[in-house]
């Protein structure tokens, strides 16, 4: 009866796109046939509605378990407010039976605990009599759904609850519902979770839930600091001896070892496992790429330039310490630890010191005393200081601020502690505390430190805090009694608060100061992740700084979390969520914070500057897609004055995230491509071989110490100038002009090969699309590089259409230019599958000269060019030819495909012939181009959301 009066009710809702969709797609899988169904949704998205119309349209008898008594009375409350009977066969409130707590009242739907289904028996048994038979009541009255609300939590003995529940009830369905699924958690952990609830079947997007208007947009912002003199000579000198070992495996013949890059070009050539069995080199990306990418990395650091390689865009990113960390560790275990096992024994003390461990054939990253030093520098509150005064001085009285940290103090065991590096108080709330009550342009701010022990205040605001506290306690009737305790003196006084009485525990106070916060008497609480983590809630918070150090999925969505309720004071609210990375770029190891920052963002969408949502840590800047020490150590002020800009655009930002307008659910995969400027350290040299035995290896290009001293320093300042963005797109579209031949005579003879570079990348391209000019229609009016990408993006995907690889062609290439002039591309099709494709396809257009099929040789010789510019320099014959671009494997395949995008090529662009280089002539011509590319394009795949 009950079950049945259950499905003649419907949720008086009128369910959003995301949500239907999710309900759609769980009720077809289990139409399918599965048992298992998983849906993770964030916060605001009207879990708990979904959840409920689930149960009602599989139709049976469900038991929902949740983590809490307040989330299970929320199942029955939202029942209760939305349903609606659609007979109305009396009136009777009829849904009140419907959902319930109580077993004994048998309910259509029955909410409980955890805890309830999973009380532990004595010693060898699993659990309790009672619920034993709570299992047994329940199998005998058929409820066949189990609804498992927040089921990250189910891990251990919870998890092991449910098992033998499902064991009992070997049909039933179940429904797993949560936020933060717990994806990096310990293998053994996610297999029993996911033995529960199955593989993920759909995830609610947060930009759906923002567009939606049930959650606050939001921005991703960043400070960078250097690390203090003390700190930076702790990172260093941890390098120093990493530094020493590598000198000598380059330069030590004596011990009768390898030199380490002549072993690395050699596992290159002959590839093979930990176990000694070859690996094939077309399979390297993908049995051995981690291995495979420091090994390139590391010899490309050497200016060695191994050939016959399977390409990837991460190979021409700076070397890092974990690509050091995985060749040594490979170097290692072939090398070192049979024939120098002294010197092996110096590896790994020197990379267990940078926070490495050898494990199972290779050194595995941990938190070692570096990360620690980094994550909790004490210029981290200089940042805080700048972030504070630039939000106040923007939202004045309207700010409502919360700096989060791990600890309230954060424990320094160790040497580091010892040479006094960090205080005992380094990275916690305290700290921030006591920085900020010494700080007169802040006093304004009155912040409050809380935390699971300890209440603090500012001496301005300790008689409101007061007054407010006996009004609360007098009108709820509690037992608490405040008296107050000052610690230092003068600018840096503050006030520790002491609670006594029955009544005064940490969640009163809690409740308290975020009441104080929300109607704005401070307006800066510093407290701790464990208190104001999950359940936390101020909808008034619109601005976050980050200072925990956690990366986990689970934990960093939940800090996210904090920041994006809706406030109905401030309808147009946008949250500015902070974080603060501590940078040595002129270190491997000073990358460490960095790296946290990066895999804290690697799950989350964000809104980039240039409008759209994407996925990864490049929404924050443009600058984080890639990771070159030269320009982030260059760029860093740049890039924080750029990040206080953008927190001062929430207006901006707001209409941005489009909220209630239409979108369409769906990622799309895209490339972003920044031109690379012509680097001094990087300089166009002779092409030259490397005598080494079945070797053929291209010498190092020019370097710096290469060029005459006295343009050293011209030099110097033409690289930096080439690192701005805007002045790389003036001076390549004023380089028809004349600009490059000025360029060449100011600096003399010495350095014209770097500015032949430039002129030539540039005006080889500009004069061959000159040819085709009346085609390009806008482009003319683009920059260079937009037109070329552009126009080489629409010709990829006709040619892809024509070839019935897509259902799309040109009309369906989406682009967007980012503030440091980068490019982004994509294509805009309803099929995901397509979008990748495309991508991937284009990555491979834009890759060096390796071993493709297929050229395409375009009919403008380099040496015309030379003429035309009216130089005459003496370059040898092998570096003269036409300008090729490789074709994308999918449309090498065969002669008719590769065809296709020849002639697609010759109509939207110009004049080009193919060039078969399996055999014959092509074979040589592809040889005497390796390792060239047309462009010297940095590619960075993405996601965007639209």
């Amino acid at each position: 009866m009950h079950l049945n009066l259950f499905q003649s009710l419907e949720l008086a809702v009128a369910f959003h796109p995301y949500q239907r969709e999710a309900i759609e797609t769980l009720i077809k899988k289990h139409a399918a046939g599965e048992r298992q169904l998983h849906l993770v949704a964030p916060p605001g998205s009207g879990k708990t509605l979904m959840g409920l119309e689930l149960a009602r349209r599989l139709g049976q008898k469900t038991v929902i378990l949740s983590p809490t008594s307040l989330i299970q009375a929320q199942w029955v409350n939202k029942f209760q407010a939305l349903s609606v009977d659609l007979e109305a066969t009396d009136a009777l409130a009829l849904e009140r039976v419907i959902v319930d707590t109580q077993i004994a009242n048998d309910p259509p739907i029955l909410s409980l605990t955890y805890q309830a289904f999973s009380v532990k028996g004595r010693e060898e048994t699993l659990l309790h009599p009672q619920v034993e038979q709570l299992f047994a009541t329940l199998a005998e009255r058929d409820y066949r759904t189990l609804l498992l609300d927040e089921c990250h939590h189910l891990m251990a003995h919870w998890a092991a609850a449910i098992q033998h529940f499902l064991k009992q009830v070997p049909d039933a369905v179940v429904v797993g519902l949560t936020a933060t699924p717990p994806v990096d958690r310990r293998e053994q952990e996610i297999g029993v979770y996911l033995s529960l609830v199955g593989e993920v079947d759909y995830e609610v997007p947060t930009p759906a839930v923002i567009k939606e208007g049930h959650l606050a947009p939001y921005q991703d912002l960043v400070y960078l600091v250097r690390p203090s003199e003390a700190e930076t000579a702790f990172v260093t000198g941890a390098h120093a001896a990493l530094h020493a070992l590598l000198f000598e495996l380059e330069n030590a013949p004596k011990t009768g070892l390898p030199l380490l890059s002549f072993w690395a070009e050699e596992w290159l050539l002959y590839p093979q496992d930990a176990a000694g069995q070859p690996i094939d080199k077309r399979e390297l990306l993908f049995k051995a790429p981690d291995l495979t990418i420091a090994l390139v990395r590391y010899l490309y650091s050497q200016g060695i330039y191994p050939e016959g390689l399977p390409w990837s865009p991460e190979m021409e990113e700076a070397l890092r310490l974990e690509d050091l960390a995985e060749i040594l560790g490979a170097f290692g275990h072939q090398i070192l630890k049979s024939e120098a096992p002294d010197l092996w024994a110096r590896v790994s003390q020197s990379l267990e010191e940078l926070g490495y461990r050898y494990l199972q054939g290779r050194f595995r990253s941990r938190q070692g005393e570096i990360d620690r030093v980094l994550a909790l520098s004490s210029a981290k509150l200089r940042a805080v200081e700048q972030i504070l005064s630039s939000e106040f001085r923007q939202m004045g009285n309207q700010m409502r601020a919360l700096v989060l940290t791990d600890f309230e103090r954060t424990s320094i065991p160790g040497r580091k502690a010892k040479a006094s590096i960090l205080n005992p108080d380094a990275g916690g709330a305290l700290a921030v505390m006591r920085f900020l009550s010494a700080l007169p342009d802040l006093r304004a701010l009155n912040p409050v430190m809380v935390t699971g022990k300890t209440l603090l205040c500012s001496s301005a605001l300790l008689p409101v805090l007061l007054e407010e506290a006996e009004r609360l306690f007098r009108e709820k009737g509690l037992n608490a009694v405040l008296s107050s305790e000052t610690h230092g003196a003068g600018a840096e006084e503050f006030v520790q608060l002491h609670g006594t009485g029955s009544d005064w525990r940490s969640a009163l106070y809690l409740t308290f100061v975020t009441d104080l916060l929300e109607r704005g008497l401070t307006h800066c609480l510093i407290g701790t992740r464990g208190l104001m983590g999950e359940g936390w809630d101020c909808r008034s918070l619109n601005t976050l700084i980050d200072l925990t150090v956690v990366t986990s999925f689970v934990s960093v969505n939940q800090v996210r979390g904090r920041s994006l309720r809706l406030d109905p004071e401030q309808p147009l609210k946008v949250a500015n969520n902070w974080d603060v990375v501590a940078l040595l770029p002129e270190c491997e190891g000073g990358f460490r914070d960095l790296m946290r920052f990066y895999a804290k963002h690697s799950r989350f969408y964000g809104l980039s500057e240039d409008g759209l949502l994407e996925k990864g840590p490049g929404h924050v800047h443009s600058r984080f897609t890639r990771r070159d020490p030269a320009e982030l150590l260059l760029e860093m002020e740049e890039i924080n004055l750029e990040m206080l800009a953008r927190s001062a655009m929430r207006s901006q930002a707001w209409e941005r995230w489009g909220v209630g307008k239409a979108y369409k659910c769906r990622d799309l995969t895209g490339l972003q491509l920044r031109l690379k400027a012509p680097s001094v350290d990087n300089l166009p040299a002779l092409p030259a071989k490397r005598q080494t035995k079945q070797r053929s290896i291209s010498a190092p290009p020019l370097s710096l110490n290469q060029l005459p001293l006295d343009n050293l320093k011209r030099a110097q300042v033409l690289q930096l100038k080439l690192k701005s963005a805007k002045t790389q797109q003036s001076l390549a579209r004023g380089v028809e002009a004349g600009v490059g031949l000025a360029l060449l005579m100011g600096f003399g003879l010495a350095i014209w090969p770097l500015c032949l570079g430039l002129v030539l990348l540039t005006e080889s391209w500009l004069f061959w699309l000159n040819l085709g000019l009346s085609k390009l229609g806008k482009l003319a009016e683009s920059s260079p590089e937009t037109a070329i990408l552009e126009r080489l993006g629409q010709v990829l995907a006709e040619s892809l259409k024509q070839a019935e690889y897509l259902a799309v062609g040109a009309e369906a290439l989406r682009l967007s230019s980012r503030s440091d002039g980068s490019l982004r591309l994509w294509l805009d099709s309803p099929q995901a599958t397509e979008t990748v494709l495309f991508s991937q396809a284009l990555s491979e257009i834009l890759a060096p000269l390796q071993e493709q099929r297929y050229l395409l040789e375009i009919d403008l010789p380099e040496f015309q060019l030379l003429q035309r510019l009216g130089q005459t320099p003496q370059l040898r014959q092998s570096s003269l030819g036409q300008v090729v671009l490789p074709l994308p494997r999918l449309l090498a395949r065969s002669r008719e495909k590769a065809q296709i995008f020849a002639d697609v090529f010759a109509e939207k662009i110009g004049p080009a012939h193919l060039v078969y280089t399996k055999q014959g002539a092509g074979r040589e011509q592809l040889q005497s181009y390796l390792h060239r590319r047309v462009l010297p394009v940095q590619v960075q795949s993405m996601t965007v959301w639209d």
